[in-house]
């Protein structure tokens, strides 16, 4: 088969696939956005059959200006339109891609009879109407339902439709989607891409991380995380001098981070740009805490994929999410960390100071993380599932 990857964002388990998708014969063409504030995957291409193209847009993609986000989604549609001439490709898979340009992708594979599977990593429009009618009220709700109704529309008119949680599969069938149409592939970490190195490696020692005890976030501190919650944890333990909270971000959450360190005199937080992939496995080797944050609300329509990426990593996790999360069910299932009820700071700092002092329970909780990835981050069985849906959806 003949196949477009269409992953916005460009993260590290869509090209996984992609890759391996290729090294079973299919021709797979992956395209993703170049110039936005996103940690990307290893988007270098290797191996026959595949070929990786990277969006660049004339500017920056403006995620939090409403004509600059508008501008920049119909500019790379156009761009992966005269791809999808140029590639002709039997199958559409479309993941992370806002919903103006999701339209406008659609319509172009509707009118060239190519098969559209929309992969649904967020429900779009539950997330606009949370940030928005906090700021709006009334008009904050009318523009989340404008935003429902386009999102509902684009899934109906989807050939399937792959959700990530069950969760979300609840939602999508309150909209009136028929069951039939969705198919649920949980999301992964890309367990093959992480080797375990020690504390002290070349990157760590670069920046002197070596007698820290390293509380580490990395990835996006977006609209649906409160980076406050960081810096507040980071005031209470402040006195303590092994202990470092390492924020590897940019944008709006680590520019409100950066001016903390300043206002609250955190001299134990620290801000860093993203980093290299070449780095990833250093970076998280550095690590004795891996951390995650997610606002109440956003639990509904969004399952933070770091925490997959740190299970692979064989450190524990600490969650500040509702346990109804997948993310939550997860790390608290295979006993890979604890999770704190969302902006509860007392009971996020309890946890990392539960873990501060037991070496013991740090590690056997980092094993139980790395196990459930092994058990089920395997590429070969995750390609499976896509390449049934596929063949699904190509005999119909």
């Amino acid at each position: 088969m003949r196949i477009l990857i269409n992953d916005f964002g460009g993260y590290p388990f869509p090209v996984q696939l992609s890759r391996q998708l290729a090294s079973e014969g299919h021709y797979i063409l992956h395209v993703y956005i170049k110039n936005i504030k996103t940690p990307h995957g290893n988007m270098e291409a290797t191996g026959p059959n595949l070929e990786i193209v990277p969006i660049i847009l004339k500017s920056e993609f403006k995620k939090y200006s409403a004509l600059g986000r508008l501008k920049g989604e119909h500019e790379y549609a156009g761009k992966v339109k005269y791809i999808i001439d140029s590639f002709k490709p039997d199958i559409f898979l479309s993941a992370n891609t806002p919903l103006f340009a999701q339209r406008v992708l659609l319509h172009k594979c509707r009118k060239s009879n190519i098969k559209f599977i929309y992969w649904c990593q967020d429900i779009h429009s539950i997330a606009i109407k949370s940030v928005f009618q906090k700021k709006m009220l009334v008009a904050g709700k009318l523009l989340g339902n404008f935003f429902k109704n386009i999102e509902r529309k684009l899934l109906k008119q989807s050939d399937h439709i792959i959700t990530i949680s069950d969760d979300f599969d609840d939602i999508l069938l309150s909209w009136g989607i028929s069951g039939e149409k969705i198919s649920v592939i949980h999301n992964w970490g890309p367990i093959d891409e992480i080797i375990l190195l020690p504390k002290s490696n070349n990157w760590s020692r670069r920046l002197g991380l070596g007698s820290k005890f390293v509380i580490l976030y990395s990835g996006t501190l977006g609209l649906k995380h409160n980076p406050m919650l960081i810096a507040e944890a980071a005031k209470k333990i402040v006195k303590d001098e092994r202990i470092l909270f390492l924020v590897i971000s940019e944008g709006i959450g680590a520019e409100i981070l950066q001016r903390q360190i300043h206002d609250m005199r955190l001299t134990n937080l620290m801000v860093l740009p993203y980093q290299d992939y070449k780095d990833l496995s250093m970076v998280l080797g550095s690590a004795d805490i891996l951390l995650s944050i997610l606002e109440e609300d956003a639990a509904l329509f969004s399952v933070p994929s770091k925490v997959l990426t740190y299970l692979c990593a064989k450190k524990p996790i600490v969650l500040s999410v509702t346990e109804t999360n997948l993310s939550a069910k997860i790390v608290s299932g295979s006993n890979a960390g604890f999770c704190a009820a969302p902006n509860d700071v007392n009971s996020l700092v309890d946890k990392i100071n539960i873990l501060v002092s037991d070496e013991e329970l740090r590690k056997s909780m980092g094993e139980n993380g790395r196990a459930y990835a092994a058990r089920n981050f395997n590429i070969i069985h995750i390609t499976e599932k896509f390449i049934d849906i596929f063949r699904k959806v190509t005999e119909k």
